[in-house]
């Protein structure tokens, strides 16, 4: 999710002090959910060191690039098994909705890793400064079905409702602005705003009151 080494450190370790102020500002249970899942994305930015650290294809590399393909496919899944465990007040026909939509995306991206090589070596494209996820390429709709299966998770399971349609617009506005300025490997220029997020939801929460 950034441009080099220092960034992608520098993002993951900042990203930690985000969340937990957000967590001791707000230390909702709602909010720690959130945290540990802002947290699992985070673990993309360590990944991304790893892969920047070492070019030539190493070990560092692979080690990476395989911390990178499970922490970024399984997004939707943890955001799901986090909120699902909380969600005490969401109608069963949410929950089993959100159920239904998890296990279509996991069944989905399991047939498209049985169709495609294994990604041994991630490295950034010719005409890009940002990592070229190759999954994103290779898995055919893979980025829509990632992005629909994690907003209907979130509007699915996250109350207040108001958290869960700031939470969706935060992260289409991101991909809107990667896709503006950068359109290669957007899904690796995240970077900045990842880090942010917990800020701007905690801004969002005490300016309006919110009870969570």
């Amino acid at each position: 999710m950034c441009v080099n080494d220092t960034t992608s450190l520098a993002a993951f370790i900042c990203g930690i002090f985000t969340i937990i102020a957000m967590i001791i500002i707000i230390p909702s249970p709602t909010i720690i959910a959130i945290g540990l899942i802002w947290l699992w994305v985070l673990f993309m930015q360590l990944s991304e060191y790893l892969i920047w650290i070492d070019q030539k294809c190493g070990k560092v590399n692979n080690l990476g690039t395989n911390m990178a393909l499970i922490f970024n496919l399984t997004q939707p899944i943890f955001a799901y098994l986090v909120l699902i465990n909380i969600s005490t007040n969401i109608p069963v026909v949410y929950k089993y909705s959100a159920t239904s939509v998890i296990l279509l995306y996991i069944c989905t991206i399991l047939y498209q890793m049985n169709n495609n090589s294994k990604f041994t070596c991630i490295k950034p494209s010719d005409k890009c400064i940002g990592l070229n996820l190759d999954w994103w390429n290779k898995f055919k709709n893979s980025g829509f079905i990632y992005l629909i299966t994690l907003l209907a998770i979130i509007l699915l399971l996250v109350r207040p409702m108001s958290i869960a349609i700031f939470s969706s617009l935060f992260i289409i506005i991101a991909l809107l602005i990667s896709m503006k300025f950068y359109s290669c490997n957007s899904p690796s220029m995240w970077c900045l705003l990842v880090v942010v997020y917990p800020l701007f939801l905690t801004l969002f929460v005490k300016i309006l009151k919110i009870k969570v």
